[in-house]
Formats: C-alpha cells, structure tokens, sequence
C-alpha cells in the first residue's frame, strides 16, 4: 500500500505528540516530588517530653524525626544542650535506634559522626545511606539519650534538654538541604524527697576553759585587698551564649552557658545575674574548681521586656572577672513578637514552579499538536 507524502508526515507529528506528552509528565512529576522533598517539614522531639524525676534516678529520653509524609531524611545531625548543674550523662549515654523498612529488614543507620560528650552538650551524627527503602520518611525513633539527674530543680522551673542551633536534618536526593522546620525541648522536673523530721536529742557540753597567752605579730605595711588586685588577663570571662535565640515571648526559657580561664589559680565560682532580678552561682559544675570552665544553666523569664544578663567568674583569691560577658535577651508578649521555635536554620530552598526545560517540553507538545491538526484538516 502506498502512502502519501501528507500521511507520512502526518504520521510522524503524531508519534513525536505521543511521545513528547508522556516525557512532560513525567518531568513534571518528578520536579514536584524533587521540591516536595526540600521543603521545610521535619520536626524534632523527645518523649516523653515532660517527665518527672526522683533526684539521683535516671531518665530516658527518645529522640523523634518526624518528615511529616513530606520529606526524605538521609542524614541526621543531633546537638542536645542540656544544664550540667541539674543532669550528667548516665551510663550507656547515646543508644543509636534499629527501625524496620519497608521490606520487612531491620536497618541500624551507621554513625556518621561518633557520640561526643562535652560538659553541656552531647553530639553525634547518623547517616542512612542511599538506598530508598532506609530513607526516614515518617515519625520514627532514632536514638535514647540517657541522663542522670544530680540536683533538684525549682518548683514550676524544669530543667530543659534542647536541639541546639547546628542541628541538621539533611534530605536525600540530588538538592540535600536542611529540611528542619522545628524542634521541641523536653522539660525535666527533677524532685527531692523530703525527709520526715525525727527528734534529735541533744547532748550536754561543759565547756572547757583554756588560758592563752597573746603573742603579739608583726605585720608589714599594706592591705590584703591590695595583694588580691588581678593583673589584667588573668581571669578572664570568654563569652556568654544564649540557645536556642535570644528572642521569644513570655513564658521564654533559654540554656546560658558561660566560657571562662584563668591564667593563675582554679576558678571556684561562676554567677549569672539574669537581669530580672535574678541570680544563681554554680560552684561544684562544667569546670569549676580548675582553670577552665563551661557552665551551662537554665532560666526561664516570666514577663516580657529587654534583659542583660552576665556571667561573673572568681577564682579561689577572691579576683572577679570586671570584663564585658554579657548577652541581651528580647522577651515579648505573645501577640508583638513572634517566637522562633526553629533551632537550624534550612538552607536556602530551589525555586518553585516549572523549570525551563519542562516549559520548552510543554510547549514542543503543544506546537506539535496544533500542527499534526492542522495537517489532518489539509488531507
């Protein structure tokens, strides 16, 4: 059978239209999952996330990822803040969790980044490959974190353990981005029991009367609080962190940790004047008692406004650091300033919409179309 020079052209407009059609939608299909995937869905937790506890009792706290149905997570980066003069790491400290994928196998993610305890803080790094199946796309839990508790907390103040700001949660796929769009602290109580009061009977003393005879000393010109003056440099007060920000609204609660050295003699006391009135001194914690020391301590402010707080250092000669180690707070009430619960910030996210390429795809199909039409109407 012969064929026309019109059907064979026609023809061949039609097998490219099928052909390009299928090709846009798949491109299409993939672009969306692609910015689908680097949106800013996960979130971070601990459970139980208010817990309560006996001073000296441990607490296990599981850590959650939670993509959403949104996001899927390849890499985990967790840095927990916690305060040393309420909690220390506990025996076992980080337990990397097993999950089942989707084929029914149990998967261990490998550590990316081995378990790293410092005074105030606990990091390590998970990383779960590239094949599809382990990649975390629900809520699932990835680790426990065990803590001791080792001094009382205030009533109605809880002790809090945080996702820091280096936090990563990382996507997979060709775009890897940071994909945290928040975090939730867990708010420790950790109570004392009070002991029943029991009658305690007192011995009589007869004091013994002893003669001394004065020997009288001789002292040099001068006074003590000369000899204790700190030469500058000596005792220093390095800096003043506030995490997870230094903006929020009342009720806000933040980690302060203060870094310090001395040059000359241990350092037997940090305080932290809060600047509401305010103040607590951490002398047995993150340090104290050498020439280095990084203490931690919580604080919640109750009331909005603009608070200075500073962290004070003395050593065991009685010297106090006079140097600037402040940080300046900004608490408002909930309806002027918005809080900002994220702890890492995501990397900057691709555009959405069509691609160019998609777009000149699409429009290929279309001029295709309306010229195979138009050659149909000529025969």
């Amino acid at each position: 059978m012969h064929l026309s020079a019109k059907k064979l052209l026609l023809s061949g407009f039609i097998f490219v239209l099928l052909l390009a059609i299928p090709i846009t939608v798949y491109l299409v299909k993939q672009q969306q999952t692609t910015q689908s995937s680097a949106v800013a869905a996960t979130t971070l937790s601990f459970s139980p996330t208010s817990p309560s506890v006996k001073l000296g009792q441990n607490t296990d706290l599981d850590i959650f990822v939670d993509p959403s149905n949104t996001n899927a997570i390849s890499y985990i980066k967790i840095i927990l803040s916690y305060d040393s003069t309420k909690l220390a790491t506990a025996s076992g400290g980080v337990k990397i969790n097993s999950w089942t994928v989707s084929d029914g196998t149990t998967f261990t993610p490998s550590l990316a980044k081995a378990v790293e305890y410092t005074p105030n803080a606990i990091s390590f790094a998970i990383n779960l490959g590239t094949n599809p199946q382990n990649l975390i796309s629900t809520k699932t839990k990835i680790a426990t974190v065990t803590f001791n508790t080792i001094a009382p907390t205030e009533q109605d103040v809880p002790t809090q353990v945080i996702f820091a700001n280096q936090t990563q949660v990382l996507s997979a796929g060709q775009n890897v981005v940071n994909v945290l769009s928040s975090s939730a602290p867990a708010n420790i109580t950790v109570t004392q029991d009070t002991p029943s009061s029991t009658p305690t009977l007192t011995p009589t003393v007869t004091p013994t009367i002893i003669a001394l005879t004065p020997t009288p000393i001789s002292t040099s010109s001068g006074s003590a609080s000369e000899s204790a003056q700190l030469s500058s440099g000596e005792l220093i007060c390095e800096s003043l962190t506030v995490d997870p920000n230094t903006l929020g609204t009342a009720p806000f609660s933040v980690n302060l940790t203060a870094v310090g050295s001395s040059s000359s003699s241990a350092i037997t006391k940090v305080s932290f004047d809060f600047g509401d009135s305010n103040t607590q001194d951490v002398t047995d914690a993150g340090g104290v008692g050498t020439d280095a020391v990084s203490v931690l301590v919580s604080h919640t402010y109750a009331t909005s406004g603009t608070f200075s707080a500073k962290a004070t250092l003395t050593d065991e000669d009685g010297n106090v650091t006079n140097n600037g180690c402040s940080a300046t707070i900004l608490v408002g009430q909930a309806s002027t300033v918005s809080s900002t619960p994220t702890e890492a910030a995501p990397s900057p996210l691709p555009p959405t919409g069509p691609t160019g390429s998609i777009i000149a795809v699409g429009a290929l199909g279309a001029l295709l179309f309306l010229i195979g039409a138009v050659v149909l109407l000529a025969l």
